[in-house]
């Protein structure tokens, strides 16, 4: 598609090839769709420029026309909303890995009563018409220090 109706632009490196892989791995297939079928739009739109401007020399930025019937022809806001992003599109993915902590257990007096030892993860996913969050604790431990083997 990109050598064929865009030759203008050069060719993809390696790592641009991988990073965009990586993106489409993590992209519901809605998603990808959506996101090709803006790519195809702005293709066109600036080949069509393209054209006018070798015709007769003209400019290459589109006119605010142009650009509103660009957005009208992808159903663009310029204020993007969850109702124009495709469902299980995904807003946000926030992963926090917690690896052997430690939490000192004070008294009112500032002595130490005890300690707990955690390790967890936590995954929350934003999407488009869903959340996912996520809690695995793989290992959690609470030491009393003021009465020996109460725990």
């Amino acid at each position: 598609f990109r050598r064929k109706e865009a030759s203008w632009l050069a060719n993809l490196t390696g790592e641009e090839e991988g990073r965009l892989e990586q993106i489409e791995e993590n992209l519901t297939a809605e998603s990808v769709i959506y996101f090709r079928r803006l790519a195809r739009v702005e293709i066109d739109a600036e080949a069509k420029q393209r054209a006018k401007a070798y015709l007769w020399a003209g400019r290459f930025e589109l006119t605010a026309d142009e650009r509103r019937e660009l957005y009208k022809s992808i159903d663009y806001n310029s204020i993007i909303s969850d109702s124009k992003l495709p469902f299980g599109f995904v807003k946000l993915r926030l992963n926090i890995r917690l690896h052997d902590a430690e939490v000192s257990l004070l008294n009112h007096k500032a002595r130490k009563v005890g300690m707990v030892q955690i390790s967890a993860s936590f995954l929350l996913s934003d999407a488009v018409g869903a959340r996912r969050t996520k809690l695995v604790v793989s290992n959690f431990l609470l030491i009393d220090d003021v009465v020996k083997n109460s725990l």
